[in-house]
């Protein structure tokens, strides 16, 4: 089984698949058994929440210390949207499905940061 606890709640994983999602409430635990569809439709629900909270518009900049949850060798798929953007979509086992829809210059830029030379930092790269 594995377990993962914040201060406010609790996901139970069983070895078969199982989940549980608990959270207590004045002194007593609340269970929710959870599915993979259930799951991912609360994160959805949640990552959308969060944006609205958020409020971001611009984007923030990245900063030092940020926790990314990093994946490596994403499986991923890009496709031409009818406006010339791209749609660039990247796959997180924690998140699922992650889409982003970049106009034309937003794709050269990334293009060029991801040919950088690797002594190049991130910092210098925003000058591009």
């Amino acid at each position: 089984m594995a377990e993962t606890t914040s201060a406010n709640f609790t996901v139970r994983v069983e070895d078969d698949g199982a989940a549980t999602f608990v959270i207590e409430v004045m002194g007593k635990e609340i269970p929710f058994p959870m599915t993979l569809d259930l799951l991912t439709e609360l994160l959805a629900t949640f990552g959308a929440a969060r944006a609205d909270i958020a409020g971001f518009s611009p984007p923030p900049e990245f900063q030092e210390g940020l926790d990314i949850s990093a994946v490596p060798n994403p499986t991923f798929y890009v496709q031409e949207e009818q406006d010339g953007a791209k749609l660039l979509a990247l796959f997180h086992p924690a998140y699922g499905a992650l889409g982003f829809s970049l106009s034309p210059a937003e794709v050269a830029r990334l293009a060029r940061l991801l040919l950088l030379p690797p002594e190049r930092s991130l910092d210098q790269s925003r000058k591009n």
